[in-house]
């Protein structure tokens, strides 16, 4: 039961707006553009089943000149025993799947399409990441079906099958 002499904490918030807020707000203003489901600093995260993640449609795609503009569908940063199991992506405005800074990741049994039309539609993109293990996936995509960046090491990819794209690429730096 609440007394009648407390605020709401929400309208608070908004009648002192913090300078911390306000720039809180504007990174996440940020991300949202950039990324439509993100997963940050969680451990043991295991996400599985038949679920579907859908771009929708093309026009996405027509923004090729301004890729910074078109979002990535699912990312993880700064996760650590990250499982991705069963999870099918189709036609995603840009990457599918991209995965940064993150330790002891498992991905098996993913079914990710786009038209090999589809310009920068990166099935998995990883960075900064170590002891992954690939597994079991279908990848055809319109650009690479996995990317691995620098500082990132201790892959195993197997059973991956990958149509359309660019194969998978190795960044050295």
């Amino acid at each position: 039961m609440r007394s009648d002499n407390r605020r709401n904490p929400e309208e608070m918030m908004k009648q002192r707006p913090d300078e911390s807020i306000k720039k809180a707000d504007k990174q996440m203003e940020a991300m949202n553009r950039q990324n439509w489901l993100v997963f940050e600093n969680i451990s043991w995260l295991k996400i599985d089943g038949n679920g579907q993640i859908d771009g929708r449609d093309a026009s996405w795609w027509q923004q090729e000149s301004e890729p910074e503009k078109r979002p990535t569908a699912l990312t993880f940063n700064k996760c650590t025993n990250l499982r991705l199991d069963q999870l099918k992506h189709i036609n995603s405005p840009r990457n599918h799947i991209t995965v940064t800074g993150c330790r002891n990741v498992v991905i098996s049994h993913l079914n990710i399409t786009a038209p090999g039309s589809s310009p920068n539609t990166d099935g998995i993109d990883i960075g900064q990441t170590r002891n992954v293990y690939i597994h079991d996936c279908n990848i055809e995509t319109g650009d690479d079906c996995i990317a691995i960046g620098t500082e990132s090491f201790n892959f195993k990819i197997s059973h991956v099958t990958c149509g359309l794209g660019h194969g998978i690429r190795f960044s050295i730096s």
